[in-house]
């Protein structure tokens, strides 16, 4: 799971520091870091198979619907097996959050 960052208006000069930070690290090889721990699990509540997922502390996914063109959003693909089949796929509602990279801007999580 994935995104660009696209800077806001104004940004050019942000977003030349940007790419040359990421340049700047890459190099230097301190910005590679562990992929954050993710706990999944399935339960059925009723008629319904629930998937819950907890990420570390410090981590996110974008919302189903996020509200930028360039966020790609949290999809989950369903392979039923023998004659099961999805009947549809619900999301949780999304957090609007404020994060460290974007502090002004408030993004759909």
């Amino acid at each position: 799971m994935g995104a660009w960052l696209y800077p806001e208006g104004g940004g050019s000069a942000r977003y030349l520091a940007l790419v040359l930070m990421l340049v700047c690290l890459a190099l230097t090889g301190s910005a590679v870091a562990a992929p954050p721990t993710v706990d999944a699990k399935w339960h059925v509540d009723g008629k319904d198979l629930v998937l819950t997922v907890a990420l570390e502390p410090g981590w996110h996914v974008n919302a189903h619907d996020p509200d930028r063109p360039y966020l790609i959003p949290t999809t989950l693909d369903v392979d039923p097996p023998g004659d099961a089949a999805v009947a549809e796929i619900r999301y949780p509602e999304a957090v609007v959050h404020s994060l460290a990279f974007a502090a002004d801007v408030r993004l759909r999580l």
